[in-house]
């Protein structure tokens, strides 16, 4: 398995080539819980706010040829809605880019998930009454016993 630290050239080169201003490394592969089945976690911010579907396509296959041997799942987070932007924050690695804009990017991600939370407890709440709601309609009739 090679090194995500051991290809910085390699990353440098895809960053230059497609616009991306930061890469970053988080998920299981930076916690520690790597098991057989994890995959390379690996998120790009891009200086382009929308990125044609092609380019996204041809950063995600550059960076399995950097990385052959592993799964890797790209997450671009320009396009993370604030949780999952938060989640990848909270532990990541920075393989490419200024740390600075790391910085402002956790800041921002912050910000965000502050400012979405409300609404991510009404989602919250709203699914588990939904999902109660399914239950009594699946669960059986309650009614008289037969003999």
């Amino acid at each position: 398995m090679r090194n995500v630290m051991q290809e910085k050239a390699g990353l440098k080169d895809l960053a230059e080539r497609y616009g991306i201003r930061l890469i970053v490394q988080f998920g299981s592969s930076v916690t520690g819980t790597v098991h057989p089945q994890s995959d390379l976690d690996l998120g790009v911010l891009v200086t382009h706010d929308d990125p044609p579907l092609r380019t996204l396509a041809e950063i995600r296959q550059g960076l399995q040829e950097l990385f052959p041997d592993q799964d890797v799942d790209l997450a671009i987070m320009n396009r993370a809605d604030p949780l999952f932007l938060k989640k990848i924050m909270e532990h990541c690695r920075l393989l490419y880019g200024d740390p600075h804009d790391l910085h402002r990017l956790r800041l921002y991600a912050f910000k965000r998930y502050q400012d979405h939370r409300r609404f991510l407890e009404l989602e919250r709440r709203y699914v588990e009454r939904r999902l109660a709601q399914h239950r009594l309609a699946l669960s059986p009739a309650e009614g008289p016993a037969h003999d």
